[in-house]
C-alpha cells in the first residue's frame, strides 16, 4: 500500500500549511486566466452577466488548481497526504474546470491565429457539458472519499445535462420547456450548496477525523462553483 496516503496518519506530519509560495501560486492562475479572458473578448467590457459568472469561476478555479498542485507536490516528495473530502472537492473541481479552461484557451488561441472556426461552435456543448460530466464523474469516482460526499456529484450532473438540452435543442423550441428547464436548473443551484453543506455537516458529526482548513475551503470553493448559475439568474431578473 502506498505510504503517501494513510487512513489515519500523525496530524503534525499531515498538516497542510498555507506558504507565500502558494499564494504566488494562486495569483499567477488568476492572472492567466484574466489575461486569457481579455484576450477573448478583446478588451470589450463584460456584462453584468458575464461578471457574475466569470468572479465565481475565476477565484473558484484559481484556488482548486491551486491546491491540486500543493497535493501533487506533497505527493511527489512523498509526504503523507490525510486525503480529506474537502481535498476530494477541489479535485473535482480542479479537473471540471481544467475542461472549461483547456477548452476556452484553445479556443481563444485558434480564433486569434487562425479566425472563427464554425466547426469549435458545433463542439462547444459537447466538450463543456459533456466534458464536464465526464471530468466530474471519473475523478469523483476513482479518488477516495466516504460515500456519502458522492451525493454532491448529482445534482451539478443535472443542472448540466438540463442546460445543454436546453441550449443545444431548446427542448423542441417549446417556450413553456424552455422556461421549465430554466426552473430546474436555479432550483438544482439552490438545492445543491444546502445539500453540501448538510452532508459536510454529517461527515463532521459522524467522524473522529479532524478536518482541516483545506478541507472547509474546498467545502467553500465547491459551493461557490454549483451556486454560479443561480447568481446568474439572480443577475438576470435584476436587469430586466
Amino acid at each position: 500500500m502506498d505510504d503517501t496516503i494513510s487512513s489515519n496518519p500523525p496530524p503534525e506530519t499531515t498538516q497542510v500549511r498555507l506558504s507565500l509560495s502558494y499564494l504566488f501560486v494562486w495569483m499567477t492562475i488568476a492572472g492567466a486566466t484574466c489575461a486569457v479572458t481579455a484576450m477573448r473578448y478583446e478588451s470589450r467590457p463584460l456584462s453584468g452577466v458575464q461578471v457574475t459568472w466569470f468572479v465565481p469561476h475565476l477565484l473558484g478555479s484559481s484556488t482548486a488548481w491551486t491546491a491540486m498542485i500543493l497535493l501533487v507536490r506533497r505527493r511527489y516528495r512523498r509526504q503523507p497526504i490525510d486525503f480529506q473530502p474537502g481535498y476530494w472537492l477541489l479535485c473535482v473541481c480542479g479537473t471540471a474546470c481544467a475542461v472549461c479552461g483547456g477548452y476556452w484557451l484553445v479556443e481563444t488561441l485558434l480564433e486569434a491565429f487562425v479566425g472563427r472556426l464554425y466547426v469549435l461552435k458545433l463542439i462547444r456543448s459537447l466538450v463543456l457539458d459533456w466534458g464536464v460530466i465526464l471530468a466530474i464523474l471519473l475523478t469523483g469516482f476513482l479518488f477516495p472519499v466516504r460515500p456519502m460526499w458522492r451525493w454532491v456529484l448529482a445534482l451539478p450532473c443535472l443542472v448540466i445535462v438540463v442546460d445543454y438540452f436546453q441550449q443545444s435543442f431548446l427542448l423542441f423550441t417549446q417556450v413553456n420547456a424552455i422556461q421549465f428547464a430554466r426552473q430546474i436548473i436555479v432550483a438544482g443551484t439552490m438545492v445543491a450548496p444546502i445539500v453540501l453543506l448538510a452532508i459536510a455537516i454529517a461527515d463532521q458529526a459522524t467522524t473522529q477525523d479532524r478536518r482541516d482548513w483545506l478541507h472547509w475551503l474546498g467545502v467553500a470553493c465547491t459551493g461557490l462553483l454549483i451556486s454560479s448559475p443561480l447568481w446568474i439568474a439572480i443577475c438576470q431578473a435584476l436587469l430586466v
